[in-house]
């Protein structure tokens, strides 16, 4: 006979159990979706890291999310001929406004770019004060405008 504890536990898992196929699903889904922004920005910026300008790096990090459990993603560095940097570092797919998130970060300052139905699948994001954070597209010449802010102040 089980008891409590037991009927519980054994509920709780073939609910998992159920459900993990699509859980698996989603989080390849936007695991390929973040390798498919990288790779758009190598494309992007290729030129300048060819002419020495800087260079791209990659490492892994490891994110956990509840329904997604542990899981590896890559986070893209931007390193400039002077060792400036900047970041971008995959925070999930389950967050609130949004169909996954992913900092880019240039010293103090961080901008985020978010999952949306945009054509391309993502929008910049970024909090000034208190409230909605302002928005605007996420497309090649913002992006380099953005990076062209941060090369000024170094």
């Amino acid at each position: 006979m089980q008891n409590s504890l037991q009927k519980i536990l054994v509920q709780k898992k073939k609910k998992l159990d159920a459900e993990l196929p699509k859980w698996n699903k989603y989080k390849n889904e936007w695991i390929k979706k973040v390798d498919n922004l990288f790779s758009l920005i190598k494309d992007w910026i290729g030129p300048l890291e060819n002419n020495n300008y800087l260079k791209l790096s990659y490492s892994d990090i490891s994110i956990s999310e509840e329904s997604l459990g542990r899981y590896n993603l890559r986070k893209m560095e931007i390193i400039f001929f002077n060792n400036e940097k900047v970041e971008l570092i995959p925070i999930g797919l389950h967050v609130i406004g949004a169909s996954g998130r992913i900092d880019l970060k240039m010293g103090e300052r961080k901008i985020m770019i978010v999952g949306s139905t945009d054509s391309s699948g993502w929008l910049f994001a970024e909090r000034e004060g208190r409230g909605k954070p302002k928005t605007w597209t996420f497309d090649e010449d913002n992006f380099n405008e953005i990076l062209t802010e941060f090369a000024e102040e170094f």
